[in-house]
C-alpha cells in the first residue's frame, strides 16, 4: 500500500471517530432537551395548581368574611398557609447564627405576602413588590435590602398619608457590646473584644461606662473593657513585636443606627459624632431596669 492510502484511510478513520462523536453529543442534547421540555410541563402544572388553591383560599376567605392574610405562628408571620414552622432564629451554626427561619407546607401551597401588597414577576427573573407600610418600618432597611439583593436591588416610596397605627415592629439583633469602664480605647483591649464581634470604635476614642462599642455574635448583651492595656514585664518573647491587626470599625449613619436601636438603648447625636449608650448606664441601674419591668409584667 502506498503511503497516500495509507494518510487515506487514517484521515477516513479520523472523521469517523469525529462524526461518531458529534452523533453521540446530538444525541444527548435531544435527550436534554426532552427532559427540559417534560420540566417546563411539570413547572407549569405546578403553577396553575398554586393559582387553584390561591383562588381556592380566596374564595373561602370571601365567603367568611374576611382578608387571606398570613398567620401569625409564635409572634412571627408565617406567609404560608398551613405549613410547619418553629422560630429557630439566632440558634447556633456552624461558624454562624441561624439568620432565618424554615418553613415546611405541602408542594404547590402559594405565598402570601406578609402586609397587603402586591407581587408581580418580569422577565429575565425580576420580581416587583409594591406593599403599603408605615415609615417607621422603612427606617435602616435600604441597607438591608441592598445586601440582600447584592445590590441589585431598587428601592423607592413615596409618602400617601396618615393611617391610623399598624402596631409593634418585630426585630431580631444580636447583643449590644457595652464599655465596662471610661477612658480612651486601646489596641489591645479591641483585639480582645473583636474576639466576641464587630466593633464601632477605632483606638483612641474617648468612651465611657455603657457606652455601646460593637454588636456580638449571639444574644444577650456582654460588658467589655476596651480600655485594657497590656501588662509590662520583663518577660520577651520572639511574638512580642508583631503589631496587633484590627479590623477595620464598622461606621454606623443616622438611620442604621436609629435602626439598630432597641427600648432599652439612646442615640447622642452631636456635630461630630453619633454615639450609641444604654439607658441606664452602669449594670447596677441596668438590673433595677430589668427588675422593675419583670415586676410590672408579672
Amino acid at each position: 500500500m502506498r503511503a497516500g492510502d495509507v494518510l487515506a484511510v487514517l484521515e477516513s478513520r479520523d472523521l469517523a471517530a469525529q462524526r461518531a462523536q458529534l452523533d453521540e453529543q446530538h444525541r444527548d442534547f435531544n435527550s436534554w432537551h426532552a427532559r427540559l421540555a417534560d420540566e417546563k410541563k411539570l413547572l407549569a402544572g405546578k403553577v396553575a395548581e398554586a393559582d387553584r388553591t390561591l383562588r381556592d383560599l380566596q374564595a373561602k376567605a370571601a365567603a367568611e368574611g374576611r382578608a387571606l392574610d398570613a398567620p401569625v405562628i409564635d409572634g412571627m408571620v408565617c406567609p404560608v398557609p398551613g405549613a410547619a414552622f418553629s422560630n429557630d432564629f439566632g440558634q447556633p451554626r456552624t461558624g454562624h447564627t441561624h439568620q432565618g427561619n424554615d418553613m415546611f407546607g405541602p408542594m404547590g401551597t402559594p405565598n402570601l405576602a406578609v402586609v397587603g401588597g402586591k407581587i408581580t414577576y418580569g422577565d429575565g427573573g425580576s420580581v416587583r413588590l409594591d406593599y403599603v407600610v408605615p415609615t417607621r418600618g422603612l427606617i435602616g432597611f435600604r441597607n438591608a435590602f441592598l445586601t440582600l439583593t447584592g445590590g441589585t436591588g431598587i428601592m423607592g416610596s413615596i409618602g400617601i398619608g396618615y393611617r391610623p397605627w399598624a402596631g409593634e415592629l418585630s426585630d431580631h439583633r444580636n447583643g449590644a457590646l457595652t464599655a465596662s469602664s471610661p477612658g480612651r480605647s486601646l489596641t489591645y483591649g479591641l483585639a480582645n473584644v473583636q474576639l466576641r464581634g464587630s466593633t464601632f470604635i477605632e483606638p483612641g476614642e474617648e468612651v465611657y461606662e455603657g457606652m455601646i462599642v460593637g454588636i456580638q455574635r449571639r444574644a444577650g448583651d456582654m460588658s467589655v473593657n476596651v480600655c485594657r492595656e497590656k501588662k509590662q514585664s520583663n518577660v520577651r518573647a520572639a511574638s512580642a513585636d508583631i503589631a496587633v491587626r484590627l479590623t477595620p470599625a464598622t461606621r454606623l449613619s443616622l438611620e442604621q443606627s436609629l435602626d439598630f436601636l432597641v427600648d432599652d438603648e439612646l442615640l447622642e447625636v452631636t456635630p461630630k459624632h453619633l454615639r450609641l449608650r444604654k439607658r441606664y448606664l452602669t449594670e447596677v441601674e441596668q438590673a433595677r431596669a430589668r427588675r422593675r419591668a419583670e415586676a410590672a409584667t408579672a
